[in-house]
């Protein structure tokens, strides 16, 4: 058991994971991603992880867990299907039958509340009242999430607002920020095991990254509505890495360290390790929105962007 700890501790994967630039560093090099609404549903379900498993607590921690996430950002809908399968696990769940059905209730209250803010949009009367009392009461002008409830309340004006951007670039650039960004993920889900065998789902497939990769094709929908694609990928990567290290640590899945000590990344040693850590996290950054290029070398730029916040305001 101690040697399993010291490997988890002194893994190059895993620090590979943790300080890829679509991970923690990302809202660093990208402040103004500090103040999104996904940093509270970051908090709300690290919270949700780190809260004792008993029956009590899981179910009724989950459930608000969910409703208030889908209250605070609504999208976190289309990451759902990857938080049913974390359940699968947790819950040891074999078969489509009372155990996962009861575990679907407890999606119910947040899927109603989803339904209601898409079959019922704000009016636009609706809007000027809101806008009115911001702007009277608060002193706050209506814009960015609050303007787009006026200009993108129904479904297709979302995907209607987002074709003119798309482009040869913009795919072939997010297709590689994603498969560079989630690699030391992606080998550390493909390198373990689970603990219990013939869960539902994930005893049809080989690895578990796979049905993970799964998991996560509803977010598609979710980059052809927005415009913010840095986000998607940073959000996509946090649940899903906040995923894959709370099984690890509570040894629901377990890395098969024979293999993993095979590739040729982990044969990588001393300096060149070094170099190639400090290239891989931080030589480059992902850019908030979808036409943004990919920043390089925010390892400097990064200090000198916070110092700037701090003491003059300025970004």
């Amino acid at each position: 058991m101690n040697g399993d700890v010291l490997f988890f501790k002194t893994n190059k994967f895993i620090y590979l994971s943790i300080f890829t630039p679509i991970f923690i560093l990302y809202p660093v090099a990208e402040i103004e991603v500090l103040a999104r609404k996904e940093i509270l549903v970051f908090s709300l379900f690290l919270i949700y992880l780190l809260i004792p498993r008993s029956k009590i607590y899981k179910n009724l921690s989950f459930t608000i867990f969910l409703i208030l996430s889908i209250l605070i950002w609504e999208p976190i809908i289309f990451f759902f299907p990857l938080i049913l399968l974390f359940e699968i696990i947790e819950r040891k769940i074999k078969k489509l039958d009372f155990h996962f059905f009861k575990t679907l209730i407890f999606f119910s209250p947040s899927l109603l509340i989803a339904v209601v803010f898409i079959f019922l949009p704000l009016s636009e009367e609706k809007w000027n009242i809101m806008s009115s009392v911001l702007e009277n009461e608060f002193g706050q002008n209506c814009y960015m999430a609050c303007g787009l409830l006026k200009s993108k309340s129904t479904i297709a004006q979302q995907f209607q607002a987002n074709n003119p951007n798309y482009s040869f670039e913009v795919f072939l650039r997010y297709s590689l920020i994603i498969i560079i960004g989630f690699f030391p993920l992606f080998v550390l889900c493909k390198n373990s095991v689970l603990k219990y065998k013939n869960l539902l789902f994930f005893k049809e497939f080989k690895y578990i990254n796979n049905v993970f990769c799964i998991g996560l094709i509803p977010v598609l929908v979710l980059f052809a509505m927005g415009y913010d694609w840095g986000r998607w990928v940073n959000i996509s990567y946090v649940i899903s890495a906040l995923i894959v290290f709370s099984l690890l640590k509570n040894e629901k899945i377990n890395l098969n360290t024979a293999i993993l000590k095979q590739n040729f990344l982990y044969k990588i040693k001393g300096k060149m390790f070094v170099i190639l850590f400090i290239i891989f996290c931080f030589g480059w950054n992902p850019k908030t929105v979808m036409l943004g290029d990919v920043a390089s070398f925010p390892g400097y730029r990064i200090p000198l962007k916070v110092i700037n916040k701090v003491f003059t305001g300025e970004y």
